[in-house]
């Protein structure tokens, strides 16, 4: 009958969304599990950049604390 057909359409159509849907949730955790990776990974390349900032920090603070006395034995020496 009429109806039976429309319900067997409705059915597959039922199938296909299911399966529409566990492929873009599938897609959507390959997509979460490289977001996750890919923030790790700025991390872990953050970090040799952070430490090279505080060391250039550091020595420039070293060349400050040396340059003062030099200044200071020039200034007593002219």
């Amino acid at each position: 009958s009429l109806l039976e057909a429309r319900i067997m359409d409705v059915v597959i159509e039922m199938e296909e969304e299911k399966r529409r849907l566990s492929e873009t949730q599938k897609s959507m955790r390959k997509k979460q599990t490289r977001h996750r990776e890919m923030v790790l990974q700025c991390e872990d390349d953050h970090k040799p950049i952070s430490m090279l900032n505080d060391a250039t920090e550091l020595l420039s603070d070293m060349v400050k604390m040396n340059k003062r006395p030099l200044e200071e034995q020039e200034g007593i020496s002219q």
